[in-house]
């Protein structure tokens, strides 16, 4: 049987199979769900990774795209940029260098004698 004009039943089996392809869900692209930054899409499985990412605040299983180009933490849907994700990192770093009475001086940072 021969199709000559595409039906809506042949248009949304089409749309489904093309869907289920043998390729990432973010093949044409996400945003960051906090500042909503438009994140490259990953056209191949090679380009993400599950990793343990070990952060001073607390220990993330997430998966890393174009090598840290940004992230999703694993069972959870939203995807963060790098500087989303690394955020609550930095706030624990400078709040607990606040604590400590500010930032140590490096030797040799002063004018010269």
């Amino acid at each position: 049987m021969v199709i000559k004009y595409p039906t809506f039943l042949s248009v949304l089996v089409f749309r489904i199979y093309k869907a289920m392809g043998n390729k990432p869900s973010e093949y044409y692209g996400v945003s960051c769900s906090v500042c909503g930054k438009r994140l490259r899409a990953c056209k191949a499985w090679t380009d993400i990774e599950l990793k343990t990412i070990n952060r001073t605040v607390d220990e993330v299983r997430a998966y890393e795209f174009h090598r840290g180009e940004y992230y999703r933490i694993r069972g959870y849907n939203p995807y963060y940029c790098a500087n989303d994700f690394w955020q609550p990192e930095r706030l624990y770093l400078s709040i607990k260098n606040k604590k400590e009475g500010g930032r140590k001086k490096l030797k040799g940072c002063g004018k010269p004698n």
